[in-house]
């Protein structure tokens, strides 16, 4: 249940333990329709497995937003690029920011639709690779295995200096100092292993999310209905072909990729008809000699 977002509290799990001895008609000294306090501590001493904690703050569009048809999107773009540029490790980038005091937070369109930076990122043969809404929590290396230490540490070095100068404030002149010191006790090589690891990324693991970690996305997941059935010719309804102009949460940028056996791109296209799309495949490109395509080789794969 806790995977699905809905964990117990102390109290409701008390009251469950009571509800289940009266339905099994178990002999009992519960009071008050639940269990007693040293019920519960016995039955955590017996079941080490569990835990109590505090849960954690995770969003009803973050539950929602991690489930498998949008992360299999993204794993099957990233599976293609490296595919295509056999990318090594040192070459690939998680860019992201965070907030501290003092420090103003960015939205994240400012990153990855600004004209000027897809225009540099292009020039220098950066491929910039965006992670879907609401997924960064477990597809992004900084949030998984960076961000909290650096925060953690950062909060250390600025309760430190509080106390060292008494009453006294942080200011933007002090920060740079502090964050430097947090920053140099977070940014290991372990830590950044483990972040492109967990992730799945680097070495590459589509499979790294079992069916638990998307249980909570089912839990507010809707079933596709049944398609109408046409009762006057017995033929079922369909819409006209539509075909979608790219994944719902995953974007990417950079130069254009040819496949020549799939004849399409890495890049979003616009939607074209049948006839047009006949049309395009069949016109040659003057600047493509036959047979063959042109080979990019791109300096770097970001994710943002």
């Amino acid at each position: 249940m806790e995977s699905r977002l809905f964990g117990l509290t102390r109290i409701e799990l008390r009251r469950l333990a009571y509800q289940l001895a009266e339905r099994n008609n178990i002999q009992h000294n519960f009071h008050h329709e639940m269990a007693g306090v040293d019920w519960l501590k016995g039955f955590l001493r017996r079941h080490q497995n569990l835990s109590v904690r505090t849960p954690e703050a995770t969003s009803a569009a973050r539950a929602m937003g991690f489930n498998k048809v949008v992360v299999g999107q993204f794993f099957g773009l990233l599976t293609k690029l490296m595919d295509d540029y056999n990318f090594r490790p040192t070459r690939i980038y998680n860019v992201d920011e965070t907030g501290l005091t003092t420090v103003p937070k960015n939205g994240h369109v400012t990153h990855t639709k600004n004209l000027k930076l897809i225009d540099l990122a292009k020039e220098h043969g950066i491929i910039m690779l965006c992670f879907p809404p609401h997924c960064t929590h477990r597809l992004q290396p900084l949030d998984v295995s960076f961000m909290g230490p650096l925060s953690t540490f950062y909060s250390q070095e600025v309760k430190t200096w509080l106390r060292t100068n008494p009453g006294r404030v942080v200011t933007q002149f002090q920060v740079g100092r502090l964050f430097g010191q947090a920053y140099a006790r977070a940014a290991t090589v372990q830590t950044a292993v483990s972040g492109f690891s967990k992730t799945g990324i680097y070495p590459l693991s589509p499979q790294v999310f079992g069916e638990a970690d998307f249980a909570a996305a089912e839990t507010t997941e809707r079933r596709p209905t049944d398609p109408v059935e046409n009762n006057a010719d017995e033929q079922v309804l369909e819409q006209e072909e539509e075909e979608p102009v790219a994944g719902p949460s995953c974007e990417t940028t950079g130069p254009k990729t040819t496949h020549p056996q799939e004849g399409n791109t890495i890049e979003q296209e616009p939607v074209v008809g049948p006839s047009q799309r006949m049309s395009r495949e069949s016109t040659p490109d003057p600047n493509v000699s036959s047979g063959s395509a042109r080979e990019k080789t791109p300096e770097k794969i970001q994710y943002h």
